[in-house]
């Protein structure tokens, strides 16, 4: 599980960005910096490896193939509190 945060200058939680003004003024009511929209986020992962070995040895020297196969699942979102 891993924690995403987004703060500014000053090490405060941000929730949303800066947006410029026509008067040249910033407000931070621009867009959310995560998804949840709380400035802090969490995400989960699941990791799965499928191995095939046809490996043998023949005379000291190994031969043949393997194949390795590894998949990645990323879980984003703020339902992992």
């Amino acid at each position: 599980m891993e924690e995403i945060t987004t703060r500014d200058e000053t090490s405060t939680v941000c929730t949303h960005g800066a947006r410029q003004l026509p008067s040249g003024g910033l407000s931070m009511d621009g867009p959310p910096t995560t998804l949840s929209g709380t400035g802090v986020d969490h995400m989960a992962f699941a990791q799965a490896n499928i191995t095939r070995d046809n490996t043998k040895f023949v005379n000291g020297a190994i031969v043949g193939e393997r194949n390795v196969f590894q998949v990645l699942f990323p879980f984003p979102g703020c339902c992992f509190r």
